[in-house]
């Protein structure tokens, strides 16, 4: 028998987050979760995990890398994940990968900001010639 005070604490302890429950699935059940998932819990699994990687990460990076996710991190708002095929969804996610293209690589970005995503091989050639596309030839 559990006693009254073993019950209470197990009363209290706060619900996982959906980004909780999310990271102990396996990748296939993260892509059913996603797709059932709502804007407003896509929002909450990609802040998240955007910040999960940050926080994995922000001793190789610069204090201005480090300003610009934390940045973009606040963006990935429910309304991006509510309407993602309109025009100005679209957009936002434009600039967003044309900024973070000069700030982090291709490999970063896909880390942090791709949560449902298998992990990404990119050679340091791709990220170079990303980073050169974008950031100096692109624009």
């Amino acid at each position: 028998m559990m006693s009254a005070l073993n019950m209470t604490a197990l009363a209290q302890s706060p619900q996982p987050t959906a980004y909780e429950a999310f990271v102990k699935l396996a990748r296939e059940q993260r892509r059913e979760f996603w797709g059932k998932a709502t804007p407003d819990e896509k929002s909450e699994i990609a802040q998240s995990h955007a910040r999960a990687w940050l926080k994995q990460n922000e001793k190789r990076l610069t204090t201005h890398q480090i300003a610009v996710v934390t940045d973009a991190t606040g963006l990935l708002t429910a309304d991006i994940y509510a309407a993602p095929e309109s025009d100005a969804v679209k957009a936002k996610i434009k600039q967003l990968q044309q900024r973070l293209s000069c700030v982090i690589w291709k490999s970063d970005f896909a880390a942090a900001f791709r949560p449902v995503s298998d992990p990404v091989a990119v050679s340091w050639l791709e990220n170079m010639s990303e980073w050169l596309n974008g950031c100096f030839l692109g624009r």
